[in-house]
């Protein structure tokens, strides 16, 4: 908040300055001339100093902790690479879209699994076996664990978004 109006485009920095300073000296008329008037004008200027390094110093850090945070997602992680039956290095964003990918083409597998299961149940008559139905059950649970992986890869490639 003590930030925002440094960042307004009307702001002017020397302008600023000076009314602050005008108004330390209209509060006592003179003291511009007298020793206490520079005092007290010194003691402004060093502790608007003093902020100026507090924040600068902040922006530095926060520069700093995106700039690790950019390198980090941007370090190479060793996967394997099916085209090339080699190991390569890869990007941690690249890896979680190979890896999000992957999910999302074996959760479009399940789908059309669980699609022919469905059309195959409504074609069959009632009397089904029980292990039919056990194994379709067990379809459809795979399924949704691969539904659930993909929400989990989504999530972690929004935070990743989201940090950078």
């Amino acid at each position: 908040e003590a930030l925002l109006m440094f960042f307004e485009e009307d702001f002017v920095p020397h302008a600023y300055l000076d009314a602050l300073f005008q108004a330390s000296l209209d509060e006592s008329p003179g003291a511009a001339a007298t020793p206490a008037g520079l005092k007290m004008l010194q003691a402004k200027s060093t502790a608007l100093i003093a902020h100026l390094e507090f924040y600068s110093n902040e922006l530095n850090r926060d520069l700093e902790t995106q700039i690790s945070g950019l390198t980090t997602s941007a370090s190479s992680v060793i996967s394997y690479n099916t085209q090339a039956n080699d190991l390569v290095g890869t990007t941690r964003l690249e890896y979680y879209l190979e890896t999000m990918a992957n999910a999302v083409y074996t959760l479009g597998d399940n789908m059309a699994e669980v699609a022919r299961t469905i059309a195959a149940l409504g074609d069959a008559s009632h009397s089904a076996a029980d292990t039919d139905v056990l194994r379709q059950i067990t379809q459809l649970q795979t399924a949704k664990a691969n539904m659930l992986c993909v929400q989990n890869v989504f999530a972690v490639l929004r935070s990743i978004v989201a940090e950078n």
